[in-house]
């Protein structure tokens, strides 16, 4: 919160047919979720970080955990939102 990305809650989500942890931040006006499961077997169709109609989206790996941050903050403010979670790792 103090880096102006406050934590506003988390649910738990199905992505591929796995079930997903997602926390739910807020930039702003803009609400970040960050999709969070252990890194095994294979994951989303997507590589990198991209964008997906309209939605900016970043990943990573760290400590055996895939990382997926997707919003439609402003690309630099997205990548600064992952920088300080990657940092925290």
């Amino acid at each position: 919160a103090a880096d102006g990305f406050p934590l506003k809650g988390g649910r738990l989500d199905y992505l591929d047919r796995r079930t997903v942890a997602v926390l739910i931040y807020q930039r702003d006006q803009h609400i970040i979720d960050l999709y969070v499961w252990p890194v095994a077997g294979i994951g989303p169709h997507l590589t990198g970080d991209t964008a997906v109609q309209g939605y900016n989206v970043v990943h990573w790996t760290a400590d055996g955990m895939n990382f997926w941050a997707v919003s439609d903050v402003e690309r630099g403010q997205l990548d600064d939102f992952a920088a300080l979670w990657r940092r925290a790792l």
